[in-house]
């Protein structure tokens, strides 16, 4: 059994991995979000950093590349004024797409309508499932505002996730066992 999260404000450290394999946590950085629960257990707050974002003189994705995410996170931590960083959080994209499925999709506030990754996204509340939600995070070319919209549709994903998990929780807490 893992201990509860100690009191008060709890960090983590969300890094999406542009790896293809499930089992192997290489190449860049695609997703980078500071997950922040609240002391009073009442709000996440996400906050993302673009992955072409230049930090001393190199793309940040890049320093998980270059150091896995011990690297990355010292980086965003300093980047952060130094910001106390609890968890980090990996995944590649077969578990991302994996993970969706085993909550059998999630649904998300689609800001833009885009399809120029092939499938089709509706401005609105959608639905997203398996491979559709990693090419909805992933997408960029199509978005008015290139890797800015991306990391929305990212942080949508997240919220998606916890929604779905919370309401998973409350309909039968048993299932986390």
């Amino acid at each position: 059994a893992t201990a509860p999260i100690a009191e008060g404000l709890f960090t983590a450290l969300v890094i999406g991995s542009d790896t293809r394999n499930e089992n192997q946590f290489l190449g860049n950085s695609d997703t980078i979000v500071i997950a922040q629960l609240t002391p009073a257990r009442d709000r996440i707050n996400l906050v993302s950093i673009a992955r072409d974002s230049y930090v001393d003189g190199s793309k940040i994705n890049a320093f998980y590349a270059r150091g896995g995410p011990d690297r990355l996170q010292a980086v965003v931590s300093r980047l952060l004024v130094d910001l106390p960083i609890d968890a980090t959080i990996e995944t590649t994209f077969e578990r991302f797409i994996g993970g969706i499925e085993l909550l059998g999709g999630i649904s998300v506030n689609n800001v833009h309508a885009s399809d120029s990754m092939g499938p089709e996204y509706p401005a609105g509340v959608i639905q997203i499932n398996g491979e559709d939600a990693l090419t909805y995070v992933r997408e960029r070319k199509g978005l008015p505002l290139g890797d800015f919209d991306r990391t929305q549709r990212g942080r949508a994903a997240l919220s998606g996730i916890l929604d779905k998990l919370h309401a998973i929780a409350v309909a039968d807490l048993s299932a986390f066992n």
